[in-house]
């Protein structure tokens, strides 16, 4: 979400429950080598180097993609996994597990390829002996990880993957880590916004009801972001929806809009959840699977966030 979101914070009483619960997921082992992808699909992608090694595996650092050899077993392990979400005729987008960043290929050989919000369509093109080339067509340029296969840039794209263009795109075996019960215990009786909040407190626990949040959105006039229902994309309200409109409602008739914020284990970085117990999906549908989203202030303003 692109636009400025501001945070409303919330006072309730009165207790509802809803049983939802958030599990943690991590790499533990590199898979089979795939020759198709599959949309939505978690995989680790290594490189060819010009010496003829392939221990380096592409992930995010951050702000562009590096290469360095595969760890797994822990949170910091999902720096090397990639969802890769589209199709054959439109593209892909690739996305990092860990940070939420998308890649971005440079316009020109030798550019870094970038990682940040804005998503690019990416080619991706497999010959007979399943290496795989990752390209912006339009740009004419593809991931290339050059001599050492440590720092990958951009070079020009040919039809089929060669030299160290060459990469090899693995399943990202997944384990699931400890189930934390999320269960909503939603206050049922009214609830009071109070004054936009200027930084944004996670919740602790399931039963925390001390950092529900209203989240409005600016553009083209303030109003509330809301939950359409399970497997939508999310909606704003009317311009009469603002977070002041809430004071004196019902809690349980606002599970739809108030939403609070789960840690995961990467820093920075949380799982967003409706009061109905639906998590914000990575497609910004909502649903039992939550998506992981960086959240920030916009250029270090406080009560101007984005994710």
């Amino acid at each position: 979400m692109k636009n400025t979101l501001r945070l409303f914070t919330t006072l309730l009483l009165v207790f509802v429950s809803i049983s939802t619960w958030s599990q943690t997921q991590y790499l533990s082992a590199r898979g089979n080598q795939v020759g198709s992808i599959t949309s939505g699909g978690l995989y680790v992608i290594a490189g060819y180097a010009q010496t003829g090694t392939t221990t380096n595996f592409l992930y995010d650092n951050g702000a562009k993609v590096q290469a360095m050899a595969l760890t797994t077993g822990s949170a910091t392990s999902n720096l090397f996994v990639w969802r890769l979400t589209g199709n054959a005729s439109d593209g892909y987008t690739m996305q990092n597990l860990s940070t939420g960043n998308f890649v971005s290929l440079g316009a020109s050989n030798g550019s870094a390829i970038s990682t940040g919000s804005t998503s690019q369509n990416l080619s991706i093109v497999f010959d007979s002996n399943n290496y795989a080339q990752i390209s912006n067509t339009a740009l004419g340029q593809a991931i290339d990880v050059g001599w050492a296969g440590t720092a990958p840039t951009t070079w020009a794209a040919g039809s089929t993957p060669a030299g160290s263009r060459r990469l090899f795109i693995y399943e990202a075996d997944m384990t699931y880590g400890e189930v934390v019960d999320w269960s909503v215990n939603l206050p049922s009786g009214y609830i009071s916004v109070g004054s936009q909040a200027a930084t944004m407190t996670p919740a602790t626990a399931g039963s925390d009801n001390s950092h529900w949040y209203i989240v409005t959105q600016t553009r083209n006039g303030e109003s509330a972001m809301y939950d359409v229902g399970a497997g939508q994309q999310l909606k704003r309200g009317d311009t009469s929806q603002t977070a002041a409109s809430f004071s004196g409602s019902v809690g349980s008739l606002t599970k739809d809009f108030l939403v609070r914020f789960v840690p995961t284990e990467t820093t920075g970085v949380y799982n967003v959840q409706f009061a109905n117990g639906r998590y914000i999906t990575d497609n910004l549908t909502t649903g039992s699977l939550p998506g992981n989203y960086f959240f920030y202030n916009i250029n270090g303003t406080d009560g101007h966030f984005a994710w």
